[in-house]
């Protein structure tokens, strides 16, 4: 992301193409793309993930079970064994974010969305035993809150690539479109309303609780530099780097 005195630029600002880069995800079906990273976090709520996303991906282009934004749990095709963000599936729901906790279904976070600006996501997941409460904010406005979301479990005892159980945490697979990802922040706290707006504008994020943070500003090689301090660098696996 690029920062000026007054923190992050907005996704509606044109950003420089020479000083910040992020990382692509480009529509090959035929070949899995996808950042494994050791796991985040095995807590079902008390959660906060944050990241900035641009696609291209057009209204008739929907997406299949296997395209996550974010994966927290075991990852295989098709998911399971976790829970994740990923992108609404078939014709009526082709550009909608989807929460899929895949021991108990798939439900609607958000409503639709175009994402061919840099749009900045934030999906909290809170306590409202036995269910989860979901809150999920676009740009900083809360777009969609549901309390009626069964908890689920989340074993994590597997993965897609690798033969040890380690890493078992991954984001963006996706198919058919080009997909941007930059800043991906995950903390084990609820952030309010009033914090994930703050946070979309800090050039760092709270150290409170955070358990991930991926600037993925490297610009080249295969690894997404965790900066948290809990050493969860990412394994770059078919993407590849672009400048913002």
């Amino acid at each position: 992301m690029l920062y000026g005195s007054a923190g992050l630029i907005p996704s509606t600002t044109a950003i420089s193409e020479e000083e910040e880069w992020a990382l692509k995800f480009a529509g090959l079906p035929e070949t899995p793309q996808l950042v494994q990273c050791p796991l985040w976090t095995a807590k079902n709520t008390g959660v906060t993930y944050a990241f900035w996303i641009k696609s291209n991906r057009e209204t008739s282009a929907y997406a299949s079970p296997s395209e996550c934004i974010l994966y927290n749990g075991a990852f295989n095709i098709p998911l399971s064994d976790g829970y994740g963000i990923y992108w609404g599936w078939g014709p009526t729901y082709p550009q909608r974010l989807i929460f899929y906790q895949t021991t108990v279904a798939a439900y609607l976070i958000s409503f639709d969305i175009t994402f061919t600006k840099w749009t900045h996501i934030a999906t909290v997941l809170i306590d409202a035993d036995p269910n989860i409460r979901i809150q999920t904010y676009v740009d900083g406005v809360l777009n969609r809150d549901r309390s009626d979301i069964p908890k689920g479990t989340l074993p994590t005892t597997r993965s897609l690539y690798g033969a040890t159980d380690e890493y078992v945490a991954q984001f963006i697979h996706p198919l058919r479109e080009n997909v941007w990802l930059d800043e991906i922040r995950v903390w084990e706290k609820t952030l309010s309303a009033d914090e994930v707006k703050a946070d979309m504008l800090a050039a760092t994020p709270d150290p409170q609780n955070l358990v991930a943070w991926y600037p993925l500003n490297e610009g080249k090689g295969t690894v997404a530099k965790d900066n948290s301090g809990q050493n969860k660098d990412g394994t770059i696996s078919g993407a590849a780097w672009a400048q913002r």
